[in-house]
């Protein structure tokens, strides 16, 4: 129970949204600290059903953050005091967690970018979630149902997709895709959970390619959904007790330190 001004609150039962954002963290944990392993795994000859299964698990852990992080971020605008301060930290964020990004992922600070093979050179997943900040932001200056604002807010919705094909932003199309579902069926919970496996479940068939990793994405995308989506179900609609600039470190130290473990252990 929490007492403020001398009244006593019940905490509500579920997870608060910090309490989504630390599982959020402990899958993108998880899900990074054993990736490297799998990628060795995956390059080897010895690549079985047994493998295959491994590697499911560990993608699988990875991709339950994208629902939970994206409906943090709805929550977040729709609570937030000011917009403008609200993504000016997300757009700090973001780049403070490229180069930890891209140290963990491929091992250098700029991952495989060139300045003759630009499509080497990745985005990390918080750059998506500004560009849907954008885009919510859009929404909502454009909101109502008649047909020009409906086809307006579709337009801005396929622009923000095609801008992170462009930019090559990891996880991307999932960001994209699933936060405006999130956003206009939020007073719709079951609804939403129902759109958003459905959404991720695309995500999966989008991603397919003719190499074994890929497969294992595909699958990941499909399975991670209703697990994250479980764990959505349990929000109590309460903030819960953080620190906001504990928050908004914790992904690019959890990088740096996943980045480390894979250079010296793996």
């Amino acid at each position: 129970m929490n007492q403020q001004n001398g009244i006593t609150y019940r905490k509500l039962p579920g997870l608060s949204a910090q309490g989504l954002r630390i599982w959020g963290l402990i899958f993108l944990a998880f899900g990074m600290v054993l990736n490297p392993s799998l990628q060795k795994i995956l390059a080897s000859d010895e690549t079985d059903f047994m493998f295959t299964s491994f590697g499911l698990i560990v993608q699988l852990m990875h991709f339950c953050a994208i629902p939970i992080f994206c409906f943090l971020l709805v929550e977040g605008f729709t609570h937030t005091g000011s917009l403008k301060n609200y993504a000016i930290r997300l757009g700090i964020t973001a780049l403070i967690v490229e180069l930890p990004f891209n140290f963990a992922m491929y091992g250098k600070l700029l991952g495989d970018f060139s300045f003759r093979n630009l499509q080497g050179f990745k985005l990390n997943p918080v750059f998506g979630l500004l560009l849907a900040l954008v885009l919510l932001h859009f929404f909502r200056q454009y909101s109502g149902r008649t047909f020009k604002r409906v086809m307006l807010k579709v337009l801005l919705w396929v622009m923000a997709f095609v801008w992170c094909q462009m930019l090559h932003i990891e996880y991307g199309k999932a960001v994209i895709l699933l936060v405006p579902i999130i956003y206009f069926l939020r007073n719709k919970r079951m609804i939403m959970i129902f759109a958003g496996c459905i959404a991720m479940t695309l995500c999966g068939f989008l991603d397919v390619s003719a190499d074994t990793s890929s497969y294992i994405r595909t699958a990941s995308y499909i399975a991670s959904a209703p697990v994250a989506f479980i764990i959505l179900h349990f929000y109590n609609g309460e903030r819960g007790e953080a620190n906001r600039y504990v928050n908004y470190l914790a992904y690019p130290v959890i990088l740096l330190a996943i980045g480390l473990l894979a250079k010296f252990a793996f």
